[in-house]
This record gives C-alpha cells, structure tokens and sequence, in this order.
C-alpha cells in the first residue's frame, strides 16, 4: 500500500527521507520487512534503502542506530506507547506514518488510529 509512494520519496531524497510503518502485530511487521527487504533487493536503484524492525525483541544498543541509519522502520502499537511516543523529539526526521491496520479493521484495536495519528503530530515537533 504505502510500498512505492515511500521507496520513491526515498529515492528521490536521495536518502534523506524516513518512514515509519505501523503494524497492528510484531509477526506481521516483521513478514512485511523481509518482503519489503526482498522488493529492495530486486532492483539496484534500491540497493541503498535500509530497512528494520523496531520491536521489543529489537537489542537496546541497536535502537539508536536502527532510529538514526533506517531509511523505513516497521513497528507496532506496543513500542510506539513505549518508545516511540515518550522520545518523540528523537524521532523528528520521521516524515511518514503508516498505519498498515486500515484495511483491517477487524484487526485495529481501540487505540492503534489514535495512536497512528499520535506518531504523525509528535513526529512534526
């Protein structure tokens, strides 16, 4: 869904543009990584584009450098309550929130649309 629009903005940034994806479970962000990994693999032009999950299995002396080098970040409610909210000035080169649950809404939990529109203001400041 938000795939291309991002791998584009990425590209054409020159690798200064940054996105965070929310998904509504760790599994899922983490199936969405390795196929997003694989669509970067495809084509050279892509090769550049550096891509990590941040979750709660992801090692404290990684988080900065997979904040600060990741050109897409791929998440879940969970680490945007805990983390990602409460260190929202670290996350201010962060300049695209998805919010993969829309089209699920069977999946979406009360707070994860609060939350998706949450990241995107705290993100701005």
């Amino acid at each position: 869904m938000f795939n291309l629009p991002t791998l584009a903005a990425v590209v054409e940034s020159r690798g200064r543009a940054r996105a965070l994806y929310m998904f509504p479970t760790k599994a899922l962000a983490q199936d969405q990584c390795r196929a997003l990994r694989t669509l970067i693999r495809a084509s050279d032009a892509l090769g550049f584009i550096r891509t990590a999950t941040f979750d709660g299995d992801t090692p404290m002396d990684q988080r900065e450098q997979l904040r600060d080098q990741s050109h897409i970040l791929l998440t879940n409610p969970d680490m945007v309550h805990r983390t990602i909210l409460s260190q929202h000035q670290r996350w201010a080169e962060v300049r695209s929130v998805g919010d993969e649950s829309g089209d699920c809404p069977r999946v979406r939990t009360d707070l994860q649309w609060p939350t998706a529109r949450l990241v995107r203001v705290a993100c701005r400041y």
